[in-house]
């Protein structure tokens, strides 16, 4: 599960408005970040949202939000795509798995 991990990681740099990466790149590591969202295997969901939700925990951290510019704030950015809020808000909150669901409203 550690691809999980690394692979959020990758699409969280990749979406921070900050990083020089290719605009072609962005809507590739979104469908990425679906698609681990909305996994088959629970397994897979849930590792997906663990770290979505730590990513996010990391960038609202006291010692970020007095700078909401930093590099660890912008990061989190890629959770507030529009299709990625309503796979976590419309399937997310009521997965079958409830450990899924459990993230979701952490």
């Amino acid at each position: 599960m550690e691809f999980i991990c690394e692979a959020l990681k990758i699409c969280s740099r990749v979406c921070d408005p900050l990083s020089q990466a290719d605009e072609r790149a962005i809507p590739v590591c979104q469908k990425i970040v679906l698609q681990l969202l909305a996994h088959p295997t629970s397994e897979v969901r849930l590792q997906a949202y663990k770290v979505s939700l730590s990513l996010v925990k990391d960038a609202c951290s006291v010692s970020h939000v007095t700078e909401p510019f930093s590099v660890v704030c912008q990061k989190a950015l890629f959770i507030l795509d529009r299709a990625v809020l309503h796979q976590i808000c419309c399937f997310g909150i009521y997965d079958e798995d409830g450990k899924v669901s459990s993230f979701t409203t952490s």
